[in-house]
C-alpha cells in the first residue's frame, strides 16, 4: 500500500472509496472501464495542471514546453494511481508460484549457482493450503508430528506422494513449471543496477508478487508471518521518496495488518520514509540532475 504522504486526506478517502469497484474488476480480470473512469474522476477533482502550475491562471494557454511537461505529469500520475491500487490489494490475493512468466526480479530469485526447486517442492508451493496442509494437520492431531523439523519432513514426503497420485494434467503443469525454472536459470544473468526509468517502474509493479512469494516460502519453512516496508526515489514524483508496505499475512477472517491497523501502518511508513530521506539524499541529487 502506498504511503499517504502523496495524498491529502480527501484524496485518500476518494481512493479507498474506489477499492470495492477495483476488487470487482480484479475478480473479472477486466479493467477496461475502471481505469478510464478513475482517471477522469481524479483529474476532474484534482487537475494535474493546478498541481504542476499552481500559480498559472487557467485562462492563459500553456506554452508547448509546458504542455509537454503536463503530459508527462499526467502519465506519471496515472502510473502512481495504478501502483496505489496494486499495493493496496496485494495482501488479498493468494500467491501462485511462477504464475508470472517473467519478472525483472527473476535473476535475483533464481541466481546461477543455486539449486532448482524439485517438482515436489514446486507442487508444495502451488497446492500446500488445499491439498497438503489438511494431511499435515491430521498427522499433528494424531500426535505423529511434534516438532517443526518433523513437520518439514512430513510436508516433503507428502508433497512427493500426493504429486505421484495426481492427475496427468497436474503432473504436466508441475513439470512445465520445473522446466521453465531450469530454462531461466540457464539463460538469466544477474543484472547490475537498473537505471532505466521504465525498468524501475516495472520493478516497483513486480514487488508485490516477489514479496508475497518470499513470504509464502518463509511461512512454510518457519511458520512465521512477515511484512515488508520499502522506500526509495520515485520517478513519478521527480525522484521524491515514496514508501510502500506489503503485509501478505491474513487472519482467518481475511484481514491483513493494514486493514486491522491502518493508523499504525501509516505511522510505520511515515517514520521509514523519513529514514529513507536521509539514506537516499545524495542519490536523489544525482538522479534529479540527470533527468
Amino acid at each position: 500500500m502506498p504511503a499517504a504522504r502523496w495524498t491529502t486526506k480527501e484524496q485518500l478517502e476518494f481512493l479507498n472509496g474506489q477499492l470495492p469497484s477495483y476488487l470487482e474488476n480484479c475478480e473479472a480480470k477486466s479493467y477496461d472501464w475502471f481505469w478510464p473512469g478513475l482517471n477522469t474522476a481524479w483529474f476532474v477533482k484534482w487537475p494535474e495542471r493546478s498541481v504542476l502550475f499552481p500559480n498559472f491562471p487557467v485562462e492563459i494557454p500553456l506554452t508547448p514546453e509546458q504542455n509537454e511537461e503536463l503530459g508527462k505529469a499526467v502519465v506519471a500520475r496515472k502510473n502512481q494511481l495504478r501502483t496505489w491500487f496494486r499495493w493496496r490489494t496485494s495482501g488479498s490475493h493468494k500467491v501462485r508460484v511462477l504464475k508470472k512468466q517473467t519478472s525483472v526480479f527473476d535473476a535475483l530469485m533464481e541466481p546461477k549457482g543455486t539449486c532448482s526447486l524439485t517438482q515436489g517442492e514446486l507442487y508444495s508451493l502451488e497446492y500446500y493450503d488445499k491439498r497438503i496442509k489438511p494431511h499435515v494437520e491430521a498427522e499433528k492431531q494424531a500426535g505423529n508430528i511434534t516438532t517443526v523439523g518433523g513437520q518439514l519432513s512430513a510436508t516433503c514426503k507428502l508433497s512427493n506422494e500426493l504429486l505421484a497420485a495426481e492427475s496427468d494434467d497436474v503432473k504436466l503443469k508441475i513439470k512445465e513449471i520445473y522446466e521453465l525454472q531450469k530454462r531461466k536459470r540457464s539463460t538469466t544473468e544477474v543484472p547490475g543496477e537498473v537505471t532505466d526509468p521504465g525498468e524501475i517502474q516495472r520493478a516497483i509493479d513486480d514487488l508485490p508478487y516477489v514479496l508475497k512469494s518470499i513470504a509464502v516460502a518463509i511461512k512454510q519453512h518457519t511458520h512465521f508471518t512477515v511484512s515488508f516496508i520499502c522506500a526509495g526515489p520515485d520517478l513519478s514524483k521527480n525522484w521524491g521518496i515514496t514508501s510502500l508496505s506489503c503485509h501478505p499475512g491474513e487472519t482467518p477472517q481475511g484481514n491483513t495488518f493494514t486493514t486491522l491497523f491502518p493508523k499504525e501502518d501509516n505511522i510505520l511508513l511515515a517514520v521509514y520514509q523519513d529514514y529513507a530521506e536521509l539514506l537516499f539524499h545524495k542519490q536523489r541529487l544525482v538522479m534529479t540532475c540527470t533527468t
